[in-house]
Formats: structure tokens, sequence, C-alpha cells
């Protein structure tokens, strides 16, 4: 059997991250992914020539000596990645049915400030007070920071929702619901989910927003590259299906579907806790713990409309759109099939840094997986006459709400292609293809919590439901993840100082 440092399970962002610092650290690494190819949500693909995200439309904080620019430095990312920035008067603009107003996000706290005190003037205190909680939020988490060991973060934090928080800074319901536009980027329970997250993502893309011209998968190709050169290994098709324990409970060995064994001395997971739960030995395990993370929720899936413009039709923006046919943004919760779709989140791929034209367009609209599960035993491709039917349908309907918001939209599309949560799932391993993984509730985030350390003294956790999702996030995760290995002090200490 193989014998290596580290056994990574996934090839995703996370595991591709976990590879690169442990293997920078002279660590023999090996990672084991299902499919064909590395990446997972950074993966793209390519219709008419034209270049589509899949998971990551855009990332916060890479200005320079911001948390993810030290980051990505460390991690050999930047000055190799093409990134463009974003619209800093508007990274990110709201609209909502038959409202004129046009409500926008702006990179940095004063003109944040100033560009929402202009639409709402009697709020101005509020909005101050909203960024400043934001900045706190983000102040106190250390790792966001790269410090480690510092100080007790505020329960209220972790226990306080959404909705409560921003009622807490306005009684303005447009004022609420604009803050918490954006909240596709954490598929929002405005009463579960903790304020914390939508505090981190909303600071980060704050201090600055870019988009990665070509697409995301870049970021896999590169980090894929720099784990080999460092003398790592990644096995593609090779999907793991259970953890070998040695007698005193760690594990020894990860088996792949072709019955290929692993050995390692310490594994890290990427999978969704519970498909990673299930590898393990029940023995080793306490049945609450198993039940716990069987049972926790997980966040809503996407239908994903991918369109080809005619040429020279729909100008280029650096800005994102979220759409809403009324004034309600908790989408996830108060989903309605009946009425889909009620929102839609579209963001361009820019194709290079010099665009006046968009080629192409990413949209998104949140979508539960019991609408597709009648296909759930079918694989990508094999899925019969009725579903395309069902995916037609969907496409004009999307397509018909954007048109309310842009006239003349459908007359500049060329072609199309879709997306389903069936397509989420068997691309990226997640539950019913939930777009975020576990779902956090701040009525009891002890439960909803997932550690980097496990039961096992051996096997550690990383990704997106861990900590918090987004490149950001699952970064940190990753760094925390690696810290049980190398030493957490050491491992912050490499990242500032690089």
């Amino acid at each position: 059997m193989p014998k290596y440092d580290i056994v990574i399970s996934g090839a995703g962002l996370a595991g591709l991250i976990c590879g690169s610092i442990l293997s920078r650290n002279g660590l023999k690494v090996c990672i084991l992914e299902k499919n064909l190819r590395a990446g997972g949500c950074l993966q793209n693909f390519t219709r008419k020539g034209i270049t589509f995200d899949t998971g990551v439309h855009y990332i916060g904080s890479l200005d320079d000596g911001q948390i993810l620019e030290r980051c990505f430095t460390y991690l050999g990312l930047t000055g190799k990645i093409s990134a463009r920035r974003m619209n800093e008067d508007g990274y990110d603009i709201i609209t909502f049915g038959d409202d004129e107003n046009v409500y926008r996000h702006p990179m940095g706290y004063e003109r944040y400030i100033e560009v929402l005190s202009s639409m709402f003037p009697r709020e101005r205190a509020g909005i101050i007070k909203y960024c400043d909680t934001l900045r706190s939020v983000n102040d106190s988490f250390p790792i966001n920071n790269l410090r480690t060991g510092e100080g007790v973060i505020d329960s209220e934090y972790f226990n306080t929702s959404v909705i409560d928080f921003l009622r807490s800074i306005t009684d303005n319901k447009k004022l609420q619901s604009v803050m918490a536009g954006t909240n596709l980027l954490y598929a929002g329970i405005s009463d579960h989910t903790p304020m914390f997250i939508h505090s981190l993502i909303n600071y980060s893309y704050m201090q600055s927003a870019y988009r990665l011209v070509g697409g995301s998968e870049q970021i896999a190709e590169i980090l894929s590259a720099q784990i080999t050169q460092h003398g790592g290994l990644i096995f593609a098709d090779a999907e793991v299906v259970r953890y070998l324990h040695n007698e005193k409970g760690e594990i020894k060995a990860a088996e792949i579907k072709n019955g290929e064994l692993f050995e390692g001395s310490n594994f890290i997971s990427t999978l969704h806790p519970s498909l990673s739960v299930r590898m393990i030995d029940p023995k080793y395990l306490r049945k609450t713990y198993v039940s716990r993370i069987a049972e926790l929720d997980n966040t809503i899936s996407v239908f994903g409309l991918y369109i080809v413009f005619k040429e020279g039709c729909f100008p280029y923006t650096d800005s994102n759109y979220y759409h809403y046919s009324g004034d309600n943004v908790w989408i996830a919760e108060s989903y309605d099939a009946a009425a889909w779709p009620e929102s839609f989140f579209m963001s361009i791929t820019p194709q290079s840094d010099n665009e006046k034209y968009a080629a192409g367009i990413n949209v998104l609209c949140c979508m539960k997986y019991r609408d597709v599960e009648k296909w759930s035993n079918t694989t990508v491709e094999k899925r019969g006459a009725e579903y395309k039917d069902f995916k037609e349908m969907k496409a004009r309907a999307v397509i018909s709400l954007i048109e309310k918001r842009f006239p003349g939209f459908s007359g500049m599309i060329d072609s199309y292609y879709t997306s389903t949560p069936l397509t989420y799932r068997d691309y990226t391993a997640t539950v019913d293809g939930s777009i975020y993984g576990i779902s956090h509730d701040s009525e009891n985030f002890i439960r909803s919590h997932i550690s980097t350390k496990t039961k096992i003294p051996n096997l550690f956790f990383a990704g997106q439901s861990v900590s918090l999702h987004g490149v950001l996030g699952v970064a940190v995760s990753s760094i925390m993840a690696c810290g049980n290995i190398v030493g957490l002090d050491s491992l912050v200490n490499q990242i500032k100082t690089c």
C-alpha cells in the first residue's frame, strides 16, 4: 500500500489549499478526487468558445494587504491568476419588482455609508452602525486577521439571527432588504442564519470585490501544479468509499471505489461531513454525534442558466445584479415552486481584461432539490426527455423575469445552457445539491457547528461546511485544518511573513 503523510479526500478548493499548504511544508501529500478532474466548485465549462463559472463568480478582500490577498500570496496565486476589480461604486446592484430605484453596494467603508445614505438620508446613523458592526465582527475573528489565540468571540455573533441584527440597525424594511439583498451568497434563512455569516461575507466584499478573468478554474490549475511540484499526488476517478482503522481507532487507510487502499499518517476530508461520517466505522463514533451530523439542515440549491449573447448586444458591466420580483429577499425560506422564479442573481465571467460587450452571462435562481428529486437516480446527460423539457420550461421562466428588468434581453440571446440541483450534486458531492453545505442555526449554533477536529484523532475536516463557505471561508477552514498538523501559530506566521 502507498504510504503518505497526508491523505486528502476531495480535490475541490479546500482539498487543493490543504494539499498546497502541507506539501510546501515538506509533507508527502495524496489527494483523492471522485471526478475526472480537480476543482469542484472552481470548475468552468465552455460553450461556443465562452467560459462560464459554475460556483465562484466573484471574490472579496483581494486588495493589497487584505486577508484573501495574503492567503493567495502564500499559496503562490498572486501575480498568476488574472483578476479584474469590480465597480467600486456598486459591485453589487439590488433591484426590486417595479421599484425604479437601483440600490448599490459599493466598496469601502466610507463610500458604503455615503452611497446608502444618499438613498436613505434619514437612516445615516443606522448605516454607520451597520458598517461599524461588520468591521467589529470581522476584527473579532482571529484567523480572518491572521492572528491566533486572542480573546473570546462575542457569543451574540453566533446566537443572533440576521434579521434580528438588521432590525437592531433600522426599522426601514426597504433598507433591511437592501442590506440583505445579496443573501444568495449564504442562502440565508432570516431568523436562523447567524449574523456573523452575513457580517463576515459582506465585509469581505465591502473591502474589495474581484472577478476572475477567464474563470475560477485557473486557481485549481495553479494549485494542482504547485502540489505536484512539491511532490504531492492527485488521483482522479478515485472516490473514497470508506476508512480503515488501526487498533487504536485511528484511520490507517482510505479505500477508493475500485478497492485500492491509500495508507497515511493523517487524513483530511473536505467532503460534506455527513458523507465523511458514513465512511468511518460506526464503533469509533458516538451515536449521538452521527445522528447530529445526519440531521443537520443543508442550504438550498440553485438552477443555473448560462447564456451566450449575440455579438455586441449586452454591455459589459463590472457589477452583479440581484433582482427580486417583490420586496422579499429571503427566497430560500419562503420558496414557492408555483411562483418560481421570484429572484435571480446575474454575473458575467469576463473573457478578457477589456470587454465592451459581454460574451456570456451566468444566472442563478434558488431551487429546492425536491423539484428534481424524481430524477435522483439518473446521471449527467442520461436523465431523459422529461428532464430536458423541465429544464427548458424553467429556463424560459427565468428569461421572462430577466426581460422585465432588462427589456429586449431575450433578443440578445444566441444560445443558452442549464443546470439543476442534480448537476450540482453530481459534480460537487454535496447532499441534495446544497449550494453551501450545512446551514448554521443561530437558535442552536453549537449543534450546527462543525469543527476541523473530529472524534478520530488523525482525521480532520475542511471545506464549506466548516466555519464558513465561499473562497475566503474555505481558505480559513483549510488553514485551521492544516494548523492541526503543522501547528497553527507556525502556519499563520508563514502566511504573514511570505
